[in-house]
């Protein structure tokens, strides 16, 4: 089979709208293949239009997503002059409320509808023409990019419209979350008892698996308190799957090249396939001259000193600070995250267009970190030091020995070792800590909702009053 960065989404010109109501609440498109009158006929077409997912799912998960809407930069952990003070916003609302990039969801609204296509159409394919488990294989896939899709947006906007269908043209309100959430569980089961483990080498990591699906399950179960569930998908992942902690410390970039043994779910990025955006890179951002020539330093994003200390205490040994930050070669202070800085070889640094690290959206020490916050909230403390260890073992870090809370323990070992991944905002708000580490946002404002990102006003506006503005927003 080919890999499914193989296939651009370029061949997928033609665009068809849904209803005008409906688009004017949503703000969205459907992506349909250009040859849809003859389309679906065979399993090759279905290939095209899942890869045509993922595509879409890369295009709403960019840097802008992992660093600002999701992650450090919004948790106060990094500094980052092209955005200016991002938490300045909460000041002055207005600032993030018509800023597209952070209040317009329609990008994941493009990844739902694809699904939503994929579904509908699939069934239609002769089944004599599929062969071994590749339908459920392709279901699987498309049920678990729906789930990512929706899972992130209520942790970015809370209640959003639930669209099931391809074409739909009744006006669609914001749902609960809990609605939500009851699809996304429903999609993610789906996905696990239908996907395989692992398919090939050259595929692993950027197409979704049960270990996939098991882990945004944990993930899902961990964000509404139910632990036990999380601590049960956990399980299955580190004991079932076929995953390994990198434990060479000379390979640690190997898990941001990706398909690493490490790597779960990421999304797939090659300079030889032209999948590269030069103004959207993550490396863009990160990397400072001579990774990327002339970057000095405004556009980077960097860490706090007081975050630098934080995360690697003076005299404390952790092998991950040389490998997780860089700096450049014209100021040695100004350190920055370099975990993206796989460059494609023989590229001119100048263009912009050299950065090829996958984005990781998990990986096993994830899992095995999430594992112990499960397990400390069931009361499990032992075996929560078991799993910290793991991971500060294999960093050759001072191993946890009870001093301290482990909740805390836990809380710290997460912000350490995936840094600049796009989980410390969320870690922050699913324990509570947000207003401890975010001097901008208030336990009061924390509590009104200013964790929650602002939805576009115009999507409020021509919704005739079935979507509601958030309330710390309004």
């Amino acid at each position: 089979m080919r890999l499914l960065k193989q296939i651009k989404i370029g061949i997928l010109a033609g665009i068809c709208m849904i209803s005008y109501s409906c688009s004017k609440i949503l703000d969205q498109e459907i992506i349909q293949n250009p040859v849809s009158i003859n389309a679906w006929e065979n399993p090759a077409d279905a290939e095209k239009e899942v890869a045509a997912a993922y595509d879409l799912l890369r295009t709403a998960v960019s840097n802008d997503y992992l660093l600002f809407k999701a992650g450090d930069i919004r948790a106060y952990d990094y500094l980052n002059g092209s955005f200016g003070s991002l938490w300045a916003y909460y000041n002055d609302k207005s600032l993030l409320l018509y800023s597209s990039a952070m209040s317009d969801w329609s990008n994941f609204y493009k990844v739902i509808s694809q699904c939503n296509l994929i579904l509908e159409k699939i069934e239609g394919i002769d089944q004599s023409k599929w062969s071994g488990n590749l339908k459920d294989r392709y279901a699987g896939e498309t049920h678990f990019i729906r789930a990512f899709s929706y899972f992130l947006m209520i942790r970015l906007w809370g209640d959003v419209p639930l669209q099931l269908q391809a074409f739909n043209t009744e006006f669609i309100s914001g749902e609960k979350v809990e609605k939500v959430a009851t699809v996304i569980f429903e999609d993610l089961q789906y996905a696990a008892e239908h996907l395989q483990w692992e398919y090939s080498v050259a595929e692993r990591g950027i197409r979704a698996t049960k270990g996939a699906a098991l882990t945004i399950t944990a993930h899902a179960k961990a964000w509404f308190k139910d632990y036990a569930a999380c601590e049960a998908a956990c399980a299955k992942v580190i004991n079932e799957g076929p995953y390994k902690l990198v434990q060479d410390t000379a390979k640690f970039m190997s898990i941001f090249i990706g398909k690493s043994e490490e790597g779960i779910f990421e999304l797939n990025y090659s300079f030889a396939e032209k999948e590269l955006d030069p103004l959207g890179s993550i490396g863009k951002i990160t990397l400072p001259d001579p990774y990327y020539r002339n970057n000095y330093g405004y556009m980077l994003a960097c860490p706090p000193e007081g975050v630098k200390a934080a995360l690697f205490p003076e005299g404390k040994p952790d092998r991950r600070k040389d490998y997780w930050f860089v700096a450049s070669t014209w100021n040695t202070t100004n350190t920055s995250l370099g975990k993206y800085r796989t460059l494609a070889a023989g590229q001119d640094t100048a263009s912009g267009k050299i950065n090829e690290s996958n984005i990781i959206i998990t990986r096993l020490a994830d899992v095995v970190l999430l594992h112990a916050e499960a397990l400390a909230a069931l009361g499990r403390n032992a075996d929560a030091v078991v799993e910290v260890n793991k991971v500060r073992k294999r960093a050759a870090a001072p191993l946890y020995n009870g001093n301290g809370s482990i909740k805390d323990t836990i809380l710290a070992e997460r912000r350490i070792e995936l840094t600049g991944e796009g989980h410390r905002f969320f870690d922050l708000v699913r324990t509570g800590q947000l207003p401890k580490f975010q001097p901008n946002i208030s336990a009061a404002d924390f509590q009104k909702g200013a964790w929650l990102l602002p939805i576009k006003p115009e999507i409020v506006a021509n919704s005739n009053g079935t979507i509601v503005q958030n309330e710390f927003w309004k």
